[in-house]
């Protein structure tokens, strides 16, 4: 087999790293909803043996108050923060996506299967499920308690999977905030007291 090999970013011709590249075999693509394309980066090495990476965006959850804000409340600040951090090539993911039915309601309620558009995402299983798998899964937690003037347990909860699963969170915090506690102070990886603020110290732990 020759030493050097051209791949095919089209149609998926990825060796593994460290393997031997053999035209004849084809490693599967895969893509996902919401995901943006992850870009192939060829890298020849001193054997001239063509290696490719993806490099996947980093991923941030975005935690906050829900329950009893409006949906501008808790979905304003999250897009918000997502299209700063799209702009820096980080993924910003929110506990709402797919919850758009969510819009029609005046507050927003603990769970939401029952709604008119509801969907197992939105019962108690279902929100759980995911946002501990996006807790679990992140690069960064970025919480933002802004305002928040009623314990927001299911926060508080994310904060603390963060800590456990050894997650570098930023918290944003306002002056008189019930939020304020010594549990969450030490928690927290760092507390700051606006959204942009916390924003860039994402951006300075995530990228280069």
């Amino acid at each position: 087999m020759s030493n050097t090999a051209t791949l095919e970013a089209a149609t998926g011709d990825f060796p593994m790293p460290g393997a031997q590249i053999n035209p004849a075999v084809k490693f599967p693509t895969h893509s996902f909803p919401d995901f943006p394309a992850a870009t192939p980066t060829v890298i020849n090495t001193d054997a001239g043996v063509g290696i490719s990476l993806l490099r996947v965006p980093k991923k941030v959850y975005l935690a906050g108050a829900i329950a009893g804000t409006t949906y501008g409340e808790c979905n304003d600040w999250r897009e918000y923060a997502a299209g700063v951090l799209r702009r820096w090539g980080i993924d910003g993911y929110s506990p709402l996506r797919s919850k758009q039915f969510l819009a029609s309601q005046e507050r927003m309620p603990l769970v939401g299967d029952r709604l008119p558009g509801g969907n197992v995402m939105s019962s108690a299983k279902g929100i759980n499920l995911r946002d501990h798998n996006d807790c679990l899964t992140a690069d960064a937690i970025l919480v933002n308690l802004l305002g928040t003037r009623v314990a927001s347990i299911g926060t508080v909860m994310e904060i603390a999977w963060g800590f456990a699963y050894r997650k570098p969170s930023v918290v944003v915090l306002d002056e008189n905030n019930i939020h304020h506690h010594p549990m969450i102070h030490e928690s927290a990886g760092l507390i700051v007291e606006t959204l942009d603020e916390g924003l860039e110290v994402i951006r300075t732990l995530l990228l280069p």
